[in-house]
């Protein structure tokens, strides 16, 4: 009597515990995608980041993987951007809106279970995008005269092809007779005795010059 009255205790405190159990995952309904996506463990994107100019477009590429890492056939990929920096033209081409850094993310979007919410696996990259190529450099010199011991602060500007200045160009300065003149980072050009001497600025390949004299 003993022993049949536990059993029915232990049956009673097993049936609760049965029924929390959820429900399986019945995934007859889900496309062919969803049914990939359930496999998807982790998300690569080509390349280490992302690269490019104003003007130009960029196919976006990313790969699926499993747990053991192997490609997942049929996982639809998504891409987002964050910032300004660019935007997505379709799916999963990138267009280059201004200079600037951002990142750009892959994502698959994992189904949901009954109760419970969809989850997503991604990977990001810094995105990069710098400004048209510099076609032209413009030195724009200051008033007044290059005496020795004095110093001048001479301006530059690199310009697009569109004729506006370069968001992102990186000026150089040097002059071929440095014991006539100096000029530092910044366009400081610092007379050191008498002579003629060639000032010049460069944004890439780029070079605009200016003779001087002292």
């Amino acid at each position: 009597m003993r022993l049949s009255l536990a059993w029915g205790l232990l049956v009673a405190a097993a049936v609760p515990l049965a029924a929390q159990q959820p429900a399986p995952f019945d995934t007859t309904a889900l496309t062919t995608a969803q049914r990939a996506a359930l496999r998807v463990a982790s998300v690569r994107l080509a390349g280490d980041s992302v690269r490019i100019t104003i003007g130009d477009t960029l196919q976006l590429s990313a790969a699926a993987l499993d747990a053991a890492g192997n490609p997942v056939s049929g996982a639809r990929i998504l891409f987002s951007v964050g910032g300004r920096e660019a935007v997505l033209v379709g799916s999963d081409r990138l267009a280059a809106t201004k200079p600037g850094r951002s990142e750009v993310r892959a994502f698959v979007i994992k189904p949901a279970a009954p109760g419970t919410r969809a989850t997503m696996v991604s990977a990001t990259v810094p995105l990069v995008v710098h400004d048209m190529p510099v076609t032209s450099v413009e030195i724009r010199p200051p008033e007044g005269i290059l005496y020795a011991g004095t110093t001048l602060h001479f301006g530059a500007r690199a310009l697009v092809r569109e004729g506006r200045e370069s968001e992102d160009a990186v000026l150089a300065w040097s002059t071929d007779r440095p014991r006539i003149a100096s000029v530092d980072r910044f366009g400081q050009v610092t007379g050191v005795t008498a002579g003629t001497v060639t000032l010049t600025v460069k944004a890439g390949a780029v070079s605009a010059t200016r003779r001087l004299t002292v």
